[in-house]
């Protein structure tokens, strides 16, 4: 009967069987089978019994009430053989178990007490021994549970686990032993997780050394503590130890044989701690930058220049940038300097001068791949900053390192105008700082300069300061309007261009041309007769006009919205009346001309970013002095041989042609 019972089955195959004696192996099954019948028995006399069939021969019967009265008994007995058996069973599973799981316990434990409060000069003691001394200890509180309870006191238990070799820590006996049989799979993972080891333990086996110490070692590690003065600190037998202030200034506190403190003046302290101040407050004065008015910038006409607080102090003391008798470096010498890290790096490209930035300021003739040629560009565009920005050390700086576009106008609070960065984080606040540090007083005269050292105010003459803010500011709102024009047909560009090759495409299906009007017509009669070739063509004639009037009410917008103004539109670019070749010829220098907007706003826009009006203007006036739509036209057509004989046709026309398309080039205008 035990087959019938996959738990109890599952139990007889258990290993720890072997650990009991035959003869309790064999009761064990025996008490199964009382357990199987007892069941049995139970769900008999549990089934309901019928009384409404009894019948014989179509003729019913009364059924004795001894019916339900078995049944009754036999729910008894089966419950009863079913309970005894189980707890036989539980007792011969404890033995055979036995401690492998622990043994769990109740205990008592005694309630946490208050603090107990001490008197009024002394400090509160707490737990149960206060008021009695704290060099005898306190017993602890499983000891004074059982005291209690000894006593005749209600005192609170909790289940106290020994531990087995099987126990799972964390866990009660019960608990393991429960988990064990029910859900072995699960009670294996979480043995097996507590059975991993440490990593203080993989790196103890892996060093060679003994597991048990190193753990030990790390447990028990004890660290050093920092003091400073006044801190109070117990040694871990007891005593008080504390510390006393600060020493004064030169002088140090030092902790004698006898444990006592006294404080000795350090020979030279005081002139070190001087000479410490007065070399960081230096240092920090080199980095630290003030906008200041010099009478000597702009070519004597006086502006606002930026230098460091070292700088103007020095003046302030000396009426000089710099030491009497010392040599200003020149500018040249002061960026190869910075830009080289002193001369340890960059033989072959000194100040750093990047390809795109040479070939705007490079003449003809002078090569990238020529390292004189580098170093001679860049001095041109140094020349140039100190000239456009009078001699303005933090300014040229500023240009030198970000772009003329970022660089402040007169009277700002600093030469920059946003402190952005380079690729490896350098700031712009950065680099003028070391520049202003490295110039000190001034350039030398001998090359392109600042005047040196004059005496510097604080403030410009009245008038001055607002004069040369008004002119900055004018410069900047007319950069503004020619960008906002600019920018407006840039968004149109893109679409006409689709229109423009929509009509392209569509003149060689519609009718086209002068008569085109009248041949339109008649088509017209003829799509309505279900001539299919008919309507084939009216749609297509259709859809050309159609381009072409969205080409007119685009462009109309930009001022161009009176009649005269459209038909004048109307008349410049391909419709109908236009025979297919010259409208093929004309949208092919229209698609140029809008592709020339669109290289232009692209070269323009990085300028227009950064507020660079002299950038922006110079770069405005070379492209508009070498674009040409012909240029985007050519770059447009994809046969070789049709592109070689426009290309032949374009220079007999224009032989400066190419001049204009390498200019075009350098500005990065042709893709």
């Amino acid at each position: 009967m035990a087959g019938q019972f996959p738990g109890a089955q599952g139990f007889l195959q258990n290993p720890l069987l072997a650990t009991l004696p035959p003869d309790q192996q064999s009761n064990l099954l025996q008490l199964q089978q009382r357990q199987a019948v007892g069941q049995a028995l139970l769900a008999q006399g549990l089934q309901p019994a019928d009384y409404g069939g009894a019948n014989v021969g179509g003729l019913a019967y009364h059924v004795s009430p001894l019916n339900g009265i078995s049944k009754l008994v036999n729910a008894y007995v089966g419950n009863k053989l079913s309970m005894d058996a189980m707890g036989q069973q539980a007792q011969l599973m404890s033995g055979m178990y036995g401690g492998l799981f622990g043994q769990d316990q109740q205990q008592p434990v005694a309630p946490s007490l208050p603090p107990v409060a001490g008197a009024a000069d002394t400090g509160a003691l707490t737990g149960p021994t206060a008021g009695m001394g704290g060099a005898q200890g306190s017993p602890d509180p499983t000891t004074i549970g059982r005291a209690m309870l000894a006593n005749g006191q209600n005192v609170p238990m909790q289940t106290v686990t020994q531990p087995g070799p099987w126990s799972i820590p964390g866990m009660s006996a019960a608990d393991s032993r429960s988990m064990y049989m029910l859900n072995p799979d699960e009670y294996a993972k979480l043995r097996m997780s507590y059975a991993q080891p440490t990593d203080a333990t993989r790196m103890a086996i892996a060093a060679h050394l003994d597991p048990s110490a190193v753990n030990n070692a790390a447990v028990n590690k004890t660290y050093g503590v920092e003091l400073g003065p006044n801190s109070t600190f117990m040694r871990p037998d007891g005593t008080v130890f504390t510390t006393p202030a600060a020493a004064a200034v030169g002088a140090q506190n030092v902790l004698g044989p006898g444990g006592k403190w006294t404080t000795q003046q350090v020979p030279g302290g005081v002139e070190a701690m001087q000479n410490e101040s007065a070399a960081r407050a230096a240092g920090a004065a080199g980095y630290q930058l003030q906008r200041v008015w010099d009478q000597s910038a702009n070519n004597g006409a006086g502006g606002y220049v930026y230098q460091n607080v070292r700088n103007i102090a020095n003046a302030a003391d000396a009426g000089s940038g710099a030491p009497a008798g010392s040599a200003a470096p020149n500018l040249f010498d002061i960026f190869r300097q910075q830009e080289s890290s002193g001369g340890k790096t960059a033989p072959d490209n000194p100040f750093q001068i990047q390809q795109a930035t040479f070939n705007r300021f490079a003449q003809p003739g002078e090569s990238w791949n020529n390292v004189a040629d580098r170093s001679a560009v860049a001095q041109r565009m140094l020349t140039k900053f100190n000239q456009d920005y009078g001699g303005d050390v933090g300014r040229v700086a500023t240009a030198y390192f970000s772009g003329e576009g970022n660089v402040a106008p007169a009277g700002s609070a600093t030469p920059y105008l946003k402190n952005v960065s380079d690729s490896n984080g350098k700031s712009v606040a950065s680099y003028v700082s070391d520049i202003v540090r490295r110039a000190g007083g001034g350039f030398s005269a001998s090359q392109p300069s600042l005047q040196r050292g004059a005496p510097m105010a604080a403030e410009a003459p009245i008038g001055l300061g607002a004069g040369a803010n008004a002119a900055a500011t004018n410069q900047q709102g007319e950069l503004s309007k020619r960008w906002s024009d600019l920018i407006g047909q840039n968004q149109q560009a893109q679409s006409v261009i689709s229109n423009l090759q929509n009509i392209k495409m569509l003149a060689g299906k519609a009718i086209v041309g002068p008569e085109a009007d009248k041949l339109n017509f008649a088509n017209g009669l003829l799509s309505l007769a279900g001539s299919d070739r008919a309507t084939e063509i009216a749609s297509a004639g259709s859809l050309l006009d159609k381009n072409s009037n969205q080409i007119i009410a685009k462009l109309s917008q930009g001022g161009m919205g009176t009649d005269a103004a459209r038909s004048i539109l109307q008349s410049a670019y391909p419709n109908s009346h236009m025979t297919q070749g010259a409208i093929n010829e004309a949208a092919d220098n229209l698609i140029g001309a809008q592709q020339m907007v669109q290289a232009k706003a692209r070269v323009l826009a990085p300028l227009r970013n950064a507020n660079d009006a002299a950038g922006y203007t110079n770069a405005e006036l070379t492209f508009d002095q070498n674009a040409d739509p012909r240029i985007f036209q050519y770059t447009g057509i994809k046969d070789p041989t049709a592109r070689a004989a426009f290309a032949k046709n374009l220079i007999a026309q224009d032989p400066g042609i190419v001049g204009k398309i390498q200019a075009l080039q350098k500005l990065g205008a042709l893709q």
